[in-house]
């Protein structure tokens, strides 16, 4: 029997691997195409709660085109910034799709970070009204900043960028690393109200949240809502959009339509944001559309990102290969 080898990447050596915005928003909106052509396999993720604000997913995914499958293991722990410690954790497993050997281990929360805030990105591209000058956060951590990073990629008009974080110190750091940074005004905000008010574009991304704590009454008309974390919204919002649209159908009303789920009963859909990327349905078609796009996150994702990673990891010499097997198991126990 052959070693069974296997390369692995720490977060600081995908880092290195220097993916860009654009290199990441391409790769996402690649993957948005095959999810839309049902070229792929993302079954609903399954999970655990160890706390009520707290869950560990796991994510398989494959690709029937291009064979890249795996698995993604995630923590998101939403109290976990309060004791200097980051709030997302995991790894991915890539395999080979002709022996199933694990070909690959690396992290999971700087891809997850990106991938996450590249659909954002993609979601603005088609969605937003093309005038948008200004974009609302609710959240200051990584995926408030990446989501910021990306979106200003697409969005060229912006002018203003509302930020509303209940963390003083986050919220201080946002404003001292962005303040002189972009083209446009960074305005710090008093309330999750004052950020998300005449917005154009909306993005809350927040911790787990159980209770509504999002206004309907504070959206205005013809806005793009981008819930990076899914709940915390008034239901209402969702039924009163002129277009409710999620990335996956499936997985969405798995988590969050079927009763007892937090959306329950969710409104009719209109697109996944697939059929939006590969033009089976239009986008935005006016200026006074209230748009709602749930991304709730989708193991494709991750498995496309990772198996870049892996591609330009190899070409850089970046990794550790690290051996998992290299013998037959033993024919006797003790």
């Amino acid at each position: 029997m052959h070693p069974i080898t296997l390369t692995f990447l720490s977060q600081g050596d995908i880092i290195k691997t220097g993916l860009s915005l654009k290199e990441t928003i391409a790769i996402i909106e690649e993957v948005l195409k095959e999810h839309g052509l049902k070229n792929i396999e993302n079954p609903p993720k399954p999970g655990v709660h160890p706390h009520t604000d707290a869950f560990i997913h796991a994510m398989p995914a494959y690709f029937t085109r291009t064979k890249a499958t795996g698995m993604k293991w995630i923590s998101v722990f939403s109290s976990n910034p309060e004791k200097g410690l980051p709030a997302a954790t995991g790894i991915i497993v890539l395999n080979d799709a002709d022996t199933g050997f694990p070909i690959a281990v690396m992290d999971a929360a700087y891809i997850t970070a990106l991938r996450t805030a590249a659909v954002s990105a993609i979601s603005a591209k088609h969605l937003a009204d093309k005038n948008a000058e200004t974009l609302g956060i609710a959240g200051a951590g990584i995926q408030g900043r990446y989501n910021l990073l990306f979106i200003k990629e697409v969005l060229t008009r912006l002018k203003v960028v509302k930020i509303f974080d209940r963390n003083e110190n986050i919220l201080k750091k946002f404003k001292d690393d962005y303040s002189n940074a972009f083209p446009f005004t960074i305005e710090i905000c008093g309330s999750a109200e004052q950020a998300i008010r005449d917005a154009d574009v909306v993005v809350t991304a927040t911790g787990v949240l159980d209770k509504p704590i999002f206004k309907e009454a504070w959206v205005k008309t013809g806005a793009l809502v981008l819930p990076v974390h899914s709940k915390g919204w008034e239901p209402g919002l969702l039924h009163h959009a002129k277009k409710f649209i999620v990335d996956d159908w499936q997985q969405f009303n798995t988590n969050m339509g079927l009763p007892g789920g937090y959306y329950h009963p969710l409104p009719p859909l209109y697109a996944e944001l697939s059929d939006i990327v590969l033009g089976k349905k239009p986008g935005r078609e006016s200026s006074s559309e209230l748009i709602v796009n749930f991304n709730y996150g989708m193991a494709i994702h991750d498995i496309a990102m990772a198996a870049g990673v892996l591609r330009k990891a190899a070409a850089l010499g970046i990794g550790q290969t690290l051996t998992l097997a290299e013998g037959a198991l033993p024919h006797m126990l003790s």
